[in-house]
């Protein structure tokens, strides 16, 4: 388990827990509520695809986001937490994951409002730019010369690898 910060607000990032389902599919409800409900069972079947990583502040699931293959999906903040960087820790974590599985570069699609965000964490917008709405942009983001995280990541992170 990965920690960032200081000890009264520290985050936890991990890869999904059992505990955290019924939490981080009611956050998904809330982050993307024009999307049919995210349901237990698809969660547990995207782990199997991909990575799935759950930010923690007190115990509370703060945020989470997904890695398959190589795109990130479902980046989603609790609201109580934007602002604070865990989201710019989740994203650094996910990918982090992807550039040490080989990954040269990792995709993604953003609604129009964060692509800001996004661009401020070295996304580029794609030069392949699909088709995936009017309010959506696809963005890129090459494997960097240094792939380490910008934290120390503990000696032992088998919680962040998921195994």
């Amino acid at each position: 388990m990965a920690r960032h910060g200081c000890a009264a607000h520290r985050v936890e990032i991990a890869a999904l827990a059992t505990g955290d389902i019924e939490n981080v599919c009611a956050l998904m409800a809330r982050c993307f509520p024009e999307e049919a409900p995210l349901t237990a069972s698809a969660l547990r079947d995207y782990t199997a695809m991909g990575v799935v990583l759950v930010a923690r502040r007190s115990g509370l699931v703060a945020g989470m986001g997904m890695l398959c293959g190589d795109w990130v999906q479902d980046l989603c903040i609790a609201r109580r937490e934007r602002g604070r960087g865990t989201g710019r820790q989740l994203l650094h974590a996910l990918e982090h994951r992807g550039w040490s599985g080989g990954l040269k570069a990792i995709g993604l699609v953003a609604h129009c409002d964060v692509a800001g965000f996004y661009r401020a964490c070295g996304y580029r917008l794609s030069p392949a730019q699909r088709t995936v709405g009017p309010e959506w942009v696809e963005m890129i983001k090459d494997r960097p010369k240094r792939t380490t995280p910008p934290w120390t990541a503990p000696a032992n992170t088998a919680m962040l690898s998921g195994t």
